[in-house]
């Protein structure tokens, strides 16, 4: 987990596993905004399908021998201060 604070802005952003998405939901319900990162697009909800879809799509790469990369689901709690729809998630989900 990674926590963040500058002002009046929290920031928590951690990886949902997809058993875990009603334990964040009930953490970050005091923080104020929770949203869900995947391959650098935000979405309001735990993406499942596109999740489950890239995580077979990528054990199958590798199953045959090619060297991918994972894409895990990210999860920003943040308290209204913040403007997490702002932050460059496009770039943070291309760095190694």
């Amino acid at each position: 987990m990674i926590s963040a604070h500058s002002g009046d802005c929290d920031l928590q952003i951690r990886e949902a596993l997809p058993h875990k998405v009603d334990s964040i939901k009930t953490l970050a319900a005091s923080e104020g905004q929770l949203a869900f990162v995947f391959k650098g697009e935000m979405y309001p909800d735990y993406p499942e399908i596109k999740a489950r879809i890239d995580h077979r799509w990528t054990r199958l790469q590798q199953m045959v021998g090619l060297a991918v990369g994972w894409h895990p689901v990210v999860a920003v709690a943040a308290s209204d201060g913040c403007s997490i729809r702002a932050l460059p998630w496009t770039e943070i989900a291309t760095l190694h």
